[in-house]
């Protein structure tokens, strides 16, 4: 791995030493990688808005739902106090609840199936 990281500096700053000929020379002021500090710095500014955009945002939303929650136990519903009877409402208990009659009833009610042993 630091082989290709010295590689790459080596490409980026190439020294001018005296076996430089003009034209090298000329196209090492051609070079695009001499300008391309600008456009690093743009990512980064741009890094550096989106990131404070976002944090704004989530600081917002947390504190919002610290509102929401807050507000919510304001407005809990308050017990009635018996403002209505409350067996105005109530149903009385029905006939069924003392019924002797039963889904399976037991064995001397049960009729004998033709071939069943008693």
């Amino acid at each position: 791995m630091w082989d290709s990281v010295r590689a790459l500096t080596k490409r980026i700053n190439v020294p001018v030493t005296a076996s430089t000929t003009a034209a090298e020379a000329a196209e090492m002021r051609r070079d695009p990688w001499s300008q391309s500090a600008k456009y690093g710095l743009g990512f980064v500014y741009f890094s550096v808005v989106l990131l404070v955009i976002t944090a704004f945002i989530r600081f917002y939303h947390i504190w919002g739902d610290k509102m929401r929650i807050a507000f919510h136990k304001e407005q809990q519903p308050q017990p009635m106090t018996n403002a209505t009877q409350a067996d105005e409402y109530e149903l009385p208990s029905a006939g069924t609840d003392n019924s002797t009659a039963h889904f399976f009833p037991l064995r001397p009610y049960h009729r004998q199936l033709p071939g069943e042993n008693p």
